[in-house]
């Protein structure tokens, strides 16, 4: 398996470290190229018992890489960790999290471009079975945009086969207005008696919002089912 760890500290590099021993094709990102030349050069920033030989190890064995060039890294990936620093805030209360936003935002370049190129929001979306359909918010499409990107006419939580409008799933991520809060704090559960995001979406296309469904790309892991749970469960164990 493919694994990318964003962050070269203590978290990044030994765990990728030993991801790599355990035969997985790992690379390890940080945007510091001074400490990406070291590694590379075998000079380790931090102490752990067995660090050094392992990194040497495997980085001969080309199991182990080391790289600046973080969208690259990601694209060639199945799994990314992000193992930045989250140091406390200046005033001592909570958690520094503006790495992890940082991150964040580069793993979802692709969603973010198709955000500003069609000035409208974007839902990643995948093809399910359509067997299936009645566990997914399905998209009613209006037109292809390009490779990755359709026009949504609406969106269906957990429709049955046969009033399933397409195969094309929402799969949890998203770039929405701030006025989705207002759409969801009105809402009443539905489908199962719960409250879904994707009500509060329909009721912003009927107020002619534009919305895309953005391809995604990747290894999907679901966990909403036994048999997904399982397929996950092994796909991580092969770490």
């Amino acid at each position: 398996m493919k694994l990318c760890m964003i962050g070269t500290g203590y978290v990044g590099l030994v765990s990728g470290v030993c991801f790599s021993d355990l035969g997985n094709d790992v690379i390890c990102v940080d945007k510091d190229q001074d400490k990406i030349n070291n590694l590379q050069k075998g000079i380790i920033p931090i102490y752990e018992p067995g660090l050094e030989e392992l990194v040497l190890k495997n980085y001969k064995n080309k199991k182990l890489k080391f790289s600046t060039n973080l969208e690259n890294s990601i694209k060639n990936s199945d799994i990314v960790f992000i193992c930045v620093g989250t140091p406390t805030k200046k005033k001592g209360i909570g958690a520094d999290l503006s790495q992890i936003y940082s991150v964040s935002k580069e793993i979802s370049k692709s969603m973010i471009a198709s955000h500003k190129k069609f000035k409208a929001s974007v839902m990643a979306s995948m093809n399910v079975n359509k067997k299936t359909v009645e566990r997914w918010g399905i998209y009613n499409l209006n037109k292809k945009l390009n490779k990755t990107d359709y026009l949504i006419d609406s969106v269906i939580e957990k429709p049955n086969i046969k009033d399933a409008p397409s195969n094309k799933a929402v799969i949890g991520r998203y770039i929405l207005p701030n006025k989705i809060f207002s759409k969801l704090k009105n809402l009443k559960p539905s489908k199962g008696g719960e409250i879904h995001i994707t009500d509060a979406i329909q009721l912003l296309i009927n107020d002619n919002e534009k919305f895309i469904a953005h391809n995604f790309s990747g290894k999907y892991l679901d966990c909403g089912s036994m048999e997904g749970y399982i397929n996950s469960s092994k796909e991580i164990a092969k770490l």
